[in-house]
């Protein structure tokens, strides 16, 4: 009942999304919504099925089992790719729906608008339907499913893809209002405006979304890290990366329209960019322990419609550009300040990383498709060519504010001085200190310090408050530099510890002192349990108790390992379980410095887009 329910959802949406395009423009909105509401219901009905246990549904029978927890179930109707499809287009019928109702354009603005967003359902909706169906049965209803991914079963996963997908269609609404800019220039002051609060959302979720993915991948993948450039994790990066670049310029814009043409590319690029993404991460031309199984049927659809969406955002751009030329005003032909040029200077930065991103996914591809070569992009590239982009782009950031602010020469030197001291005290304690380290250091260092100061000026030193606009450039600003200092720390001086032993067996080196106190064994009803417990006692004398555990999931017949972490406000103590040999365990114990800081930083950055789509200006 509900695979047939689900598939009458989806047809049904298909013919509301195509009369959306067709039907009077005093109904059109309507008829839109009414196809959305199908869809999200269709997503729905899925959820329904995983919560019931509904094995007739093949979706179902794959990804779950009766003894999952509820939250596991939700979960699972996401874990496959057409589940997580489905997930995908709802979620763009949702926010494209809320945008049509929020953003409440009028006459041939609107028409055009629900136009776009109605064929770009449509080809979504015909993908799921004929090439990733979730609502496929069989005939018979097995009693038993076949459970879920063991590294799938994470509370921060069942959050994780929800909002990095809300994060990707979001950028639909900039797609479209590009579009609305190049061919109805009288409304360019709103759809600007407009533009910039939806930049904003966009960034807010994306931000959360891809800071929980570094969350889980640094609780479950158990080798104390969150991040190291997989191609599936640069291709997440690739539409932020843009979708900061672009909101920079529609604030140039919004302010003086300058940059117009600048936010239109950006604002179709970012959108692309999500959409080439789902094309590498399910065609199966990349292999990432994120990437679908290999479709050539799925990879040819999700690659017809990113060319057509490209060819509609080309088309727009060309035809509209030299009738839009003609108003030197909008074309942004006036002449820039120095803090234009230096938006500009760190918008070009952030494009330099984006396309060193692109690169490193692309190559591997070049090289397997024309000479059948499997090359992997080492971490050197990352370091090397990547990462130094940061250090300018901070530099930027942090002269940015005071490019109108005259201060005394005394207190722009003591703005100089105490970050190099900061370095200087840092650089003493680095193992192996390097000209890229010392520099990130000394950057990310010199613009906290400027935003911590812009802060205490703007308020007057507290006694008045700050516009949203400033309060979201300072703390943004701030965050940045803080992420930044926190990666580089917690890199240089984190520290591993490899332990092999029976109970009672103990390690120690210059800093701590690792003992394996005992290894118990439980049963819970979905997972059989191997637990190791270690004492682990720093040069203080401060011990903490870490609980690695091995699980063999009884319905996967999968083995996984769980990491336990204790957390202080400094630093992380983590411990995994690598293998056990009889009454051998062979476990790595880290020591993370100022990983807390780099989830604030997330946090902080994501905050600072919130207070700022409370109000533009």
């Amino acid at each position: 009942m509900i695979s047939l329910t689900g598939n009458c959802l989806l047809v049904f949406s298909i013919t509301t999304s195509i009369l959306a395009i067709f039907t009077k423009r005093s109904i059109k909105a309507y008829i839109f919504w009414i196809s959305s509401l199908a869809v999200i219901t269709a997503f729905l009905l899925l959820i329904l099925a995983f919560i019931t246990s509904d094995f007739s549904v093949k979706n179902v029978f794959l990804n779950s089992s009766t003894i999952k927890p509820l939250i596991y179930k939700i979960a699972g109707s996401w874990a496959s790719h057409e589940g997580s499809m489905l997930l995908y287009v709802s979620m763009l019928s949702f926010i494209s729906s809320l945008y049509t109702k929020v953003v409440n354009y009028q006459g041939n603005t609107r028409n055009v608008q629900i136009t776009i967003l109605a064929f770009i359902q449509i080809l979504f909706l015909f993908f799921i339907y004929y090439t990733s169906n979730p609502f496929d049965n069989f005939k018979f209803a097995p009693e038993q499913g076949l459970g879920l991914n063991p590294v799938l079963q994470d509370k921060a996963l069942s959050i994780h893809p929800p909002l990095l997908y809300m994060g990707y269609v979001s950028y639909v609404t900039l797609y479209v209002n590009a579009i609305l800019l190049l061919l109805i220039p009288k409304e360019r002051t709103t759809l600007i405006k407009d533009s910039l609060r939806l930049s904003g959302f966009a960034l807010i979720m994306l931000t959360s979304g891809i800071g929980l993915g570094a969350w889980w991948a640094y609780r479950e993948l158990g080798w104390g890290g969150y991040w190291f450039f997989d191609p599936v994790e640069n291709i997440s990066l690739m539409p932020w990366i843009a979708g900061i670049s672009l909101h920079h310029f529609l604030l140039v814009t919004n302010k003086s329209r300058k940059f117009f043409y600048w936010s239109v590319i950006t604002s179709f690029i970012a959108f692309l960019l999500t959409l080439y993404g789902l094309f590498f991460v399910r065609s199966g031309i990349i292999t990432s322990v994120h990437s679908f199984a290999f479709s050539r049927e799925r990879g040819f659809y999700l690659f017809g419609i990113c060319s057509i969406l490209t060819f509609l955002a080309l088309t727009a751009f060309t035809v509209r550009k030299k009738e839009n030329h003609t108003n030197s005003k909008d074309a942004g032909a006036s002449v820039l300040t120095i803090r234009d040029k230096a938006i500009m200077g760190g918008n070009i930065l952030w494009i330099i990383a984006l396309l060193s991103l692109f690169i490193a996914v692309i190559y591997p591809i070049y090289q397997s498709f024309f000479y059948e070569n499997n090359v992997a992009i080492d971490p050197k590239y990352f370091h090397q060519i990547f990462i130094p982009i940061f250090i300018p782009l901070m530099l930027i950031a942090a002269i940015i504010p005071y490019l109108n602010n005259h201060q005394s020469f005394s207190r722009k030197l003591i703005h100089l001085l105490i970050p190099f001291l900061i370095t200087l005290v840092i650089f003493h304690y680095i193992p192996k200190p390097g000209i890229i380290s010392t520099a990130i250091i000394f950057a990310s260092t010199l613009l906290m310090i400027q935003m911590a100061n812009l802060f205490l000026i703007e308020t007057n030193y507290f006694q008045k408050s700050l516009t949203p606009r400033k309060l979201s450039l300072i703390i943004g600003h701030f965050s940045l530099g803080l992420l930044a200092f926190s990666i580089n720390i917690n890199v240089l001086f984190s520290k591993e510890i490899e332990f092999i032993g029976n109970t009672g067996g103990s390690f120690s080196d210059e800093f701590f002192l690792v003992k394996l106190d005992n290894i118990r064994f439980s049963d819970t009803e979905v997972y059989y349990r191997q637990i190791a417990e270690f004492s682990v006692q720093d040069n203080n004398g401060n011990v903490v108790i870490l609980k690695p555990e091995n699980r063999l999931y009884k319905i996967e017949n999968s083995l996984s390992q769980e990491s336990d972490i204790y957390s202080y406000l400094t630093h992380d103590m983590l411990a995994s379980l690598s293998k056990v040999n009889g009454n051998t365990i062979h476990a790595i114990i880290y020591y993370k410095p100022m990983i807390w800081f780099i989830w604030l930083s997330i946090f902080l950055i994501a905050g600072s887009f919130v207070i700022y789509i409370t109000k533009v200006k």
